[in-house]
């Protein structure tokens, strides 16, 4: 797909290829419920943002507080792992294990109760057009092992013609 997107953006003047290509996929919501686990440590985080690129493969969680202050935002970004289409949903799960560096392993797990094979009366209405997970267990290096988990509630996913903004 995105080999046929540069060959039919070649021949445009001034078309920024790249970021066209960039962007063909990416995915957005904004979070309508957050339910984080205070064993994570966040405060006074109360809004947020989900992205799901599939090109660059990879699910990134933004998580904001209120005042605005760039020191209380908190993003997680992980690398897409699986997508699987079901019947009632899409699920996308992104995850880094990092405990053999003795970092912790992430899990995103996104349920797009919207974007199935088939909708009909017979799938569930879970109430919400996305939800999510976010799993952290920690290595254990030097103290207990411990399972972390969070949940959230989503806007419906809104396809973005957007690049993401570059991360410092």
């Amino acid at each position: 797909m995105a080999a046929a997107i540069v060959t039919m953006s070649a021949g445009l003047a001034g078309a920024n290829v790249s970021a066209m290509v960039a962007s063909a996929g990416v995915l957005r919501a904004e979070l309508t419920r957050i339910n984080l686990d205070p064993g994570m440590g966040f405060e006074d985080i109360d809004s947020g943002e989900l992205t799901i690129d599939p090109d660059a493969s990879e699910i990134v969680l933004t998580l904001r507080s209120s005042d605005g202050e760039p020191s209380e935002s908190v993003e997680v970004r992980l690398p897409l792992v699986s997508t699987e289409r079901g019947r009632c949903n899409t699920t996308y799960v992104a995850t880094r294990d990092a405990r053999p560096v003795d970092g912790p392993i992430e899990t995103l797990r996104v349920v797009d109760h919207r974007r199935g094979g088939f909708i009909s009366r017979r799938c569930p209405n879970p109430g919400v057009p996305v939800s999510v997970s976010y799993v952290v267990t920690t290595s254990g290096f030097g103290s207990p092992v411990r399972t972390m988990h969070s949940n959230f509630s989503a806007s419906a996913l809104v396809r973005s013609r957007d690049v993401p903004p570059p991360r410092d």
